[in-house]
């Protein structure tokens, strides 16, 4: 095995791990095997997570951030299906069995164990990367696998033809007749239909119940025809740019879901309640749209990890919301939010808030029990104090720019031990403590 850079140890470090971590497991063993698993104290997943359960990595390659989660909730996701029983298996060769998932890169790409060998794997799209051992393949995660820098495991003739062909078609390389040709032929799972100028999603996709992707942004599409629900196997859903005001009750049989972009429409509150119903999706983007209250139905969207909500007439944020408890990733900017939220301390996964642009003034204590947070924006408010933004210590960006502080005391950044980027400019500041000014590694925008 060759030896991980001091970057990697650096971010496992900083993430909880430490040589000889052992966590207690018992319970998600005991979950698991009630759901057809069987493991002993030298499985390959008992061994791995162990030592790697729960952490949560991030870090940027090329100006781009990428993330790294060990968990393996939710729990129906690592029920075996046939990917991972036969599918995935069959590329790797006869001496792989089922594959366990342990977790996410970057949240689209699964990673999984093989639990004899105790190789590790990521999948997406039908790749098969093998990553190696413990350490080892994060090391790749981290520094090689964002660059394209592995070997990936030839997909064989059979996958194309079954399922999860890569292959995509759209107007950037052919004309509609041409994609609508290619549906009829059954070689297209993947349909790109973006800035054709339609009125209406061509009736060939909807006689296609194999496509998984189908982007139709940017057309004049304004009303969604019911037999969007014929799309059962349908994946990622980018209806963006449209000029839709609601939705058929028939995409809440879009079971399957995991990714649905719906932003810069022109849907109203009601788009929240019917899409609440779609229990497997992971990002949302309702941002630029005409709602103004979010439903408390959304907490029924329980695995969701992104949520974007910018740019509405948002006044409010139920509590409900952070019933999602795998939130990572939360968009609010520019609305008409005037408080914060009191109900965030609970949430493990929450590294990413925007809060930018609204007419909130205070927060309170519970903002600092955000423990995972990384990355936070409060620019263009109206705060004054920002006292209660302490013990923030996985805290990497902060803007606080265009607001109303006139001060800045110092005992709050000596508990961001992290911190690397302060944004003050467009304050009322007279002046930045010395202190403050001298803490190693930070850089302070005035």
């Amino acid at each position: 095995m060759k030896t991980p850079s001091n970057k990697t140890y650096e971010l496992l470090k900083a993430s909880g791990w430490y040589e000889g971590r052992q966590i207690d497991i018992k319970s998600i063993v005991t979950k698991m095997e009630s759901l057809g698993f069987y493991f002993s104290e030298g499985d390959g997943f008992v061994k791995f997570f162990s030592e790697f359960g729960n952490l949560n990595l991030i870090f940027n390659t090329d100006n781009v951030q990428h993330r790294i989660i060990f968990t393996i909730g939710p729990y129906e996701h690592i029920i075996p299906d046939n990917r991972l029983k036969y599918d995935y298996p069959r590329i790797i060769g006869n001496s792989c069995n089922c594959l366990i998932m342990i977790g996410y890169y970057n949240d689209f790409g699964l990673l999984v164990i093989d639990n004899d060998s105790g190789e590790i794997y990521h999948l997406q799209d039908g790749e098969v990367i093998s990553l190696g051992e413990k350490i080892e393949a994060i090391d790749v995660l981290i520094n090689k696998l964002s660059r394209r820098e592995v070997t990936i495991w030839p997909q064989p003739g059979w996958w194309s033809k079954e399922r999860y062909s890569n292959e995509k078609i759209g107007p950037s390389t052919e004309n509609v007749q041409t994609v609508i040709s290619n549906i009829k032929k059954g070689s297209n799972i993947f349909v790109n239909l973006n800035k054709c100028n339609l009125t209406k999603i061509p009736q060939e996709v909807y006689e296609s119940p194999n496509v998984i992707r189908l982007y139709f942004n940017s057309n004049s599409l304004q009303e969604l025809s019911l037999e969007i629900g014929n799309l059962i196997e349908l994946e990622d859903l980018d209806l963006s740019t449209n000029l839709l005001t609601e939705l058929p009750e028939s995409i809440t049989d879009l079971e399957e879901l995991t990714k649905l972009n719906l932003s810069n429409n022109q849907l109203n509150n009601k788009v929240i309640n019917r899409i609440s119903r779609l229990k497997d999706l992971r990002v949302l983007n309702l941002a630029d749209n005409e709602i103004d209250e979010i439903s408390e139905t959304i907490s029924s969207i329980v695995y969701l990890r992104e949520l974007n909500l910018s740019n509405n007439k948002i006044k409010v944020i139920p509590t409900e919301l952070f019933d999602c408890q795998f939130l990572g990733v939360l968009n609010l900017s520019y609305n008409k939010i005037e408080e914060f939220p009191m109900t965030l301390s609970d949430h493990q996964y929450l590294y990413k808030i925007d809060f930018s642009h609204n007419l909130m003034s205070e927060f309170a204590d519970e903002f600092a029990d955000i423990k995972n947070l990384q990355w936070l924006n409060l620019s263009n408010n109206q705060i004054e104090e920002i006292e209660h933004l302490y013990d923030l210590r996985n805290l990497e960006y902060l803007n606080l720019s265009s607001n109303q502080i006139k001060s800045i005391p110092v005992s709050i950044f000596k508990e961001m031990p992290r911190l690397k980027v302060l944004d003050l400019t467009n304050n009322p500041i007279t002046e930045i403590p010395e202190e403050v000014k001298a803490i190693k590694g930070l850089e302070i925008k005035l």
